[in-house]
């Protein structure tokens, strides 16, 4: 059995892009920033919409009741899922990794068909 040395494809810590202490990955872009701000008030505007204009003035109060928990769990998971997707990593593919070596070393076959970038050398996704 072949056993093949992956550290060449450990990431190192990068704190480039890292913010709050290298907790979070975080791009600091202006027009990232106020899309983000703009998604929030989007969610916000729709909490406002929905709870006072929908549902709080409904004669129906067991109606009222299921559908805010469940509005309210919805644009909870939406805002959770907005935060936790800019602040995750998307990662990237590394360059000069379509080497004769690192192809052996990932498990390819000789005839098997790779794409790779000419411009960096890297195998292409």
């Amino acid at each position: 059995m072949m056993e093949y040395e992956y550290s060449v494809f450990r990431k190192e810590v990068d704190l480039h892009n890292k913010c709050c202490g290298g907790m979070f990955w975080c791009i600091r872009d202006i027009c990232g920033i106020i899309c983000a701000i703009l998604t929030w008030l989007l969610i916000l505007y729709a909490e406002f919409v929905v709870m006072t204009v929908i549902l709080i003035p409904s004669p129906y109060p067991i109606y009222s009741v299921i559908n805010m928990i469940l509005f309210q769990t919805l644009a909870f998971m939406a805002f959770a899922s907005h935060l936790r997707t800019m602040f995750t990593d998307p990662g990237a593919v590394p360059k000069g990794n379509a080497t004769k070596e690192m192809i052996q070393q990932m498990g390819f076959r000789k005839e098997q068909i790779i794409f790779k970038c000419p411009k960096c050398c890297s195998i292409k996704p």
